[in-house]
């Protein structure tokens, strides 16, 4: 392979546009005698005269006016990809692909993108919201950067870091006389609206609830979405047990937030990527804004 340099084609470039050693040399901030001495290198290592000089004319011979546009796409491109790459990382443009759980999507996700925007407008965002093993399989086939759920630490191939743990709580309608703190045990008999028993949470509420009851569980009615679980606790004037996060979206309405103990229940929520693949600018500038936010809500603070 013929092997060019950045300096090769760069004098090449110059001197089609120029016609002159002089102002050729004075672009590249060199010598006459250096642009003279890279084209003699050029047309050496092709074979062939790319330009006709003579004291009077300077033009590109036949070869040279093939090579020409050659040159001038190819260092153009490479201006563009490095302009792409610089401006990428200073978080000017690009695309951020990002994944959560429904739930998580709907709260911890959505309050932080009106700020991520603010900070970085020219970031296109992708979002998906998904079940933790979908989420995985996103990951894997790189369709999304990293994701926020309940991921497992044994996946060998998946970075899983800590964001906080989050306690499961009660929200319980007015009518509901629950104490400010309630156990597991008080629940049965309560009209119970719950997530399906297939999700995550669902299995702990189950495992848990037969745990400490020794009953089956039993919930008045079980729904696929968090947003139908509260809304229909409330409409029932019943009661849901839910991830506190979904409690403080749900602030403000007919249902209140009764810690749960006896035992207290913990998800350990995290971010999770590809443990090979280094975060992108765009996406470490995301996760530098969620974990403010986490250390801010911890400290006492709301958003």
């Amino acid at each position: 392979m013929i092997k060019l340099s950045m300096r090769h084609l760069q004098v090449v470039r110059e001197l089609a546009r120029t016609q002159s050693f002089t102002e050729a040399a004075a672009r590249l901030h060199t010598t006459q005698s250096n642009v003279s001495l890279a084209l003699q290198e050029v047309e050496s290592l092709l074979g062939t005269r790319l330009f006709e000089r003579t004291t009077k004319q300077f033009r590109p011979t036949a070869a040279g006016a093939d090579f020409v546009p050659v040159v001038e796409r190819l260092l153009a491109d490479l201006q563009a990809g490095i302009d792409n790459v610089v401006a990428s990382a200073q978080l000017q443009k690009g695309i951020l692909a990002i994944g959560g759980t429904p739930l998580l999507t709907a709260t911890m996700v959505s309050e932080l993108l009106s700020d991520y925007r603010r900070h970085y407008p020219g970031i296109a965002l992708r979002v998906e919201d998904a079940s933790t093993a979908e989420l995985a399989r996103l990951l894997r086939n790189r369709s999304i950067e990293f994701a926020l759920g309940t991921f497992s630490a044994q996946d060998a191939d998946l970075a899983v870091t800590p964001l906080f743990d989050d306690p499961l709580v009660v929200l319980a309608h007015a009518s509901q006389r629950l104490p400010p703190a309630c156990g597991w045990s008080d629940l049965a008999g309560l009209p119970l609206v719950s997530i399906v028993r297939n999700s995550s949470v669902g299995e702990l509420i189950e495992e848990t609830m037969h745990k400490v009851t020794g009953q089956t569980y039993h919930p008045t009615i079980e729904l696929h979405h968090w947003s139908t679980v509260i809304s229909l606790a409330e409409s029932l004037s019943g009661i849901c047990v839910v991830p506190a996060y979904a409690a403080r979206k749900a602030a403000g309405g007919k249902l209140r937030t009764v810690e749960l103990v006896a035992p207290r229940v913990l998800r350990t929520i995290s971010v999770a990527h590809l443990r090979h693949r280094e975060l992108s600018p765009a996406g470490k500038a995301f996760l530098e804004l969620l974990q403010e936010d986490v250390r801010f809500k911890q400290d006492g603070g709301s958003r």
